[in-house]
C-alpha cells in the first residue's frame, strides 16, 4: 500500500466533469473464523497521495465481517471528504463479486447465509453506502 498509484478511469463509464475521485485500499483479517480481527484502510486522492489511514480492532469477528468493515470505513471516509467517484482496491473476492444495484435488499438477504446477522447488517450498510457514489469500481490486488 505504500506506492503511489495513478487513478485510471475506465473508458466505458461516463462521469460528471466536477467528479471528485479517490482510491480506497482496504483489508480485513481475522486470526480465526471467528476470532480476534482487525480492519485497515488507506484513502488516496486520484494522484495516489495519502489522505487518511484508518485502523480498527474489531474484537471477535469473521474474516468476511472484517473485509466489509474495512470497506464501509473507507466509504464513510471518502464520503466525509467529499469524494463521489471511488475505486476500491482490495483482496476480497467476496467484496469484488458483490453486485451494486437497486436490488440492495435482495443482495443483502442473499449474503445472509455467509455468517449470520452481523454480516447481513454489514452487507446492507455496505450496499447502501456504495449506492451514494456516482462511480464505484472494485479491483483485486
Amino acid at each position: 500500500m505504500g506506492n503511489k498509484r495513478k487513478f485510471q478511469q475506465p473508458d466505458s463509464y461516463g462521469e460528471k466533469a466536477s467528479s471528485k475521485r479517490c482510491i480506497i485500499e482496504d483489508d480485513g483479517a481475522s486470526k480465526g473464523n471467528p476470532r480476534k480481527a482487525g480492519a485497515g484502510v488507506v484513502l488516496r486522492d486520484e494522484n495516489g497521495d495519502v489522505i487518511r489511514r484508518i485502523t480498527e480492532g474489531l474484537g471477535k469477528a469473521t474474516r468476511n465481517e472484517a473485509e466489509y468493515r474495512a470497506l464501509t470505513r473507507g466509504l464513510k471516509c471518502a464520503q466525509d471528504n467529499g469524494f463521489d467517484n471511488v475505486r476500491v482496491r482490495g483482496d476480497s473476492y467476496l467484496v469484488k463479486n458483490q453486485k451494486y444495484n437497486s436490488e440492495a435488499d435482495a443482495q443483502a438477504n442473499r449474503g445472509a447465509y455467509l455468517r449470520g446477522e452481523a454480516l447481513l447488517a454489514l452487507l446492507k450498510s455496505y450496499i447502501r453506502m456504495a449506492s451514494r457514489f456516482i462511480m464505484f469500481h472494485t479491483h483485486l490486488y
